[in-house]
Parts: C-alpha cells; sequence; structure tokens
C-alpha cells in the first residue's frame, strides 16, 4: 500500500492546513507517498493524518529543530521503538534533556578519541577478514561485513550490558551505560530497564545507521574508479607505509576522503522515517499557516538531501560538490542534516564519523576491490523501517578483493 494515497472526508480544526481542498483530510501509507501528496496537492505542507503535518521546506528544518524550542516527540509515532526509557524513545523534551546530558560526555569529541584503540582493533579485525576472502578467492557480503564492524566497535560500550546482566553494576565493565549509573540522575532513572532500553537504541542505531553509510560510499567509490583514483592517491601520500594504521586525526585533514565522508551521509538515506515533532505549549507558525498546540510537525532528511534546488544531480554520487569554492560549501553545510539538528541530534555522530574515516581511510588504502554482481537497486531503499532497507531479494554490497 505504500505510495497509495487516501482522500478521506472531515473536519479540520481550525487553521490546521487542509492541502488544497477545503474540509478533507489526507491519510498516508508513507515511504515515497508524501512525495506523490506533495505532486498531487502542490503544496511543501500537507496534512497527512488527522493530527500531523508535513512539512517539505528545507528552510524551515532549522527552525524546527531549534535549540530554543522545546518540542516534544510525537508519542503514537515513535512507539514503533518500544523504548520509551531511552534517550531516542523520550518523548518529553525536558526528560530527553536530562538523560542525554548523562550520556554526552561519553561521545564526545574528547573521548571518541580514547575509543579510538578501539575502534581501529575492529578495523584491523575487517582487514584480516577481507584478506582471508582474498586468499581463498570467496566473495564478500561487505553489507554485513560492516554491520558486524559496526556492532563490534560498540560491544565495549553500549552493547557490553548485555553480558552484565546478572552482576551488578558495579561489578560491570565500565560502558556508555556507566555513565548513566555514576551520573547524579535520580534512582527512578537507573532501573535495569532502562539501562537495557538505552543499550538496545544505542547498539541498533550505531549499527544499522553506520553500516548503511558504509555500503552506500563503498558502492558508489568502487563504481566509479576515476574517484578510487583521486582517494587512494591522497591516503598514501598521507602515509606510504602501508603497515602503519591510519589515525583518525590525521585523516580528518583529507579533503577528498572528507569530501567522500559526507557525500555518502548525504546519498545513503541512514534514516528513512520522518521525524515527527509535537509543541504541547503554543502554536507553531508556518508561512501563513497557524499549526495548533498538540499538532504533530514531521520532517524528513530524505526531502532535503534529494532536494535538486540545493544538492544538483541529488541521486548522483559526486564527493566534489564539497570540494573547491567556500561559500558554495558553506551553502551546501546548511542543508546537510545527516545526523539531523538541534537538541535532538544524533548523541552518537562523533563516534560514527570516527568509524568512517578510519573504515573508508583504512580500506582503500590497502586494499584493491571490485562489484561482484551488485546492482544499485540492490542498495536503494524499499522499505521505511524508520532505518532503511533495500529490495528483499537484495543479496547487499557484495565484492571481490583483487
Amino acid at each position: 500500500m505504500a505510495g497509495e494515497v487516501i482522500a478521506m472526508t472531515g473536519c479540520l480544526p481550525p487553521r490546521l492546513p487542509p492541502g488544497l481542498v477545503a474540509g478533507t483530510f489526507v491519510v498516508v501509507a508513507v515511504l515515497a507517498s508524501t512525495l506523490i501528496v506533495y505532486r498531487l496537492y502542490l503544496s511543501p505542507i500537507v496534512r497527512i493524518s488527522p493530527n500531523e503535518v508535513h512539512i517539505n521546506d528545507p528552510e524551515y528544518f532549522a527552525e524546527l529543530n531549534s535549540n530554543t524550542l522545546k518540542l516534544d516527540k510525537y508519542a503514537w509515532y515513535y512507539g514503533f521503538a518500544a523504548a520509551a526509557g531511552s534517550g531516542f524513545g523520550t518523548v518529553s523534551s525536558d526528560l530527553h534533556r536530562i538523560r542525554r546530558n548523562a550520556l554526552a560526555k561519553y561521545f564526545s569529541t574528547s573521548n571518541v578519541s580514547h575509543l579510538e584503540p578501539f575502534i581501529q582493533k575492529w578495523v584491523a579485525k575487517l582487514c584480516s577478514r577481507l584478506k582471508e576472502h582474498r586468499q581463498d578467492a570467496k566473495v564478500v557480503d561487505l553489507s554485513n561485513a560492516y554491520r558486524c564492524f559496526a556492532q563490534d566497535s560498540l560491544k565495549d560500550s553500549a552493547a557490553s550490558i548485555v553480558s552484565s546482566k546478572g552482576r551488578t553494576l558495579e561489578n560491570a565493565k565500565p560502558t556508555v551505560l556507566q555513565e548513566i549509573y555514576d551520573s547524579d540522575l535520580p534512582a527512578s532513572e537507573k532501573s535495569v530497564s532502562r539501562f537495557f532500553q538505552e543499550a538496545q537504541t544505542l547498539t541498533i542505531a550505531g549499527t544499522e545507521t553506520t553500516s548503511n553509510t558504509l555500503s552506500f560510499t563503498t558502492f558508489y567509490l568502487l563504481s566509479d574508479p576515476t574517484k578510487i583514483e583521486l582517494l587512494k592517491r591522497e591516503l598514501i601520500d598521507m602515509k606510504r607505509d602501508l603497515s602503519q594504521p591510519l589515525a583518525y586525526f590525521d585523516l580528518q585533514k583529507l579533503p577528498y576522503l572528507a569530501a567522500v565522508i559526507t557525500e555518502g551521509l548525504r546519498i545513503s538515506d541512514s534514516v528513512a522515517g520522518r521525524l515527527p515533532r509535537v509543541n504541547r505549549n503554543a502554536a507553531m507558525r508556518y508561512k501563513s499557516f497557524e499549526i495548533p498546540a498538540g499538532t504533530a510537525i514531521s520532517m524528513s532528511i530524505r526531502d532535503i538531501h534529494f532536494n535538486e534546488s540545493i544538492f544538483s544531480s541529488a541521486h548522483e554520487f559526486q564527493p566534489e560538490r564539497w570540494l573547491g569554492d567556500a561559500a558554495k560549501k558553506q551553502a551546501l553545510e546548511k542543508f546537510m542534516i545527516a545526523f539531523s539538528r538541534g537538541p535532538r541530534n544524533c548523541i552518537g555522530m562523533n563516534l560514527a564519523l570516527a568509524e568512517m574515516y578510519l573504515v573508508i581511510g583504512t580500506l582503500f588504502r590497502n586494499f584493491d576491490m571490485r562489484l561482484f554482481d551488485t546492482k544499485e537497486e540492490d542498495l536503494t531503499i524499499a522499505h521505511d523501517f524508520f532505518m532503511p532497507f533495500g529490495p528483499s531479494d537484495s543479496k547487499g554490497l557484495r565484492v571481490k578483493v583483487l
């Protein structure tokens, strides 16, 4: 039913946008459906359910996700996560701020630098497995390899709480969850149930989003030998001794690698679902529309990252768009929202970036690969489970290591 639009007769609350048909509302089976609604109504704001409007206007994203607004999440929508005790699933903006502050130090830039040896360990393990498959001339399922890497690199933090079940937290291995335990949060915020919900959401988010971006980035690089050559030259010129690991600090200085990572984040759709917010205390305004308090307002990262008026040839992988003219790059960065913005932006952003730089930098410096029976359609979103998944018959990103 994805993409089907159902028009229903009903009463609209005062000032709530009705699309262009007075006295009706639109119920949408979401995915590509919001795009269909925009075409039908020729409007950037559409009522997609009785209590939710969806806005497709890149300029409004910063306003909706402003640090100054205290917007709640839409409880009905985020109920899919079944993790109201986690930071991700927290509805109240006030409670979310308290919970996030307990974790912020762990995911800070400075602390991620301390985590780099753990990431490097799993990068080395990934390289070791690729060498084994090269020696045996086996096809590598890189989609799953990247998932394993991302989860392994998390296991010493959030995921390790699973192995701590049955032991007291005082005796557990220090983890990101230890930050919660050691914080000044009240005892009610330190229950085993909440710890498991936090671990679950951090692990899922940190695995699927990172591995998805790595898969897309690798696919598009392997589809264009010119881009591989540019990247390899930059990486080898930085450090010619292939036996020495690359440092994240050094990799961040490489302009073409940075452009590759940024473009991979843009085009990979790490979050496919919309991101509804609710102002329970006051009405919101969008242009001439007044949106009553309590109405869910959703926007989508995908709408912005594939907006042709901002990113020309938006469905093409073009790292070059992030190079050259500084003013042009700055204009694009305004709409680069892979990690969202504002108080609900991705708390694991610094960790994810470190993982991506280290994996892409190391693999494309040390290995030659070619695609094996993999087409763009194998990765393109076909299912919206909040995070994007490809066709059910896809075998993922498969390569041969040369």
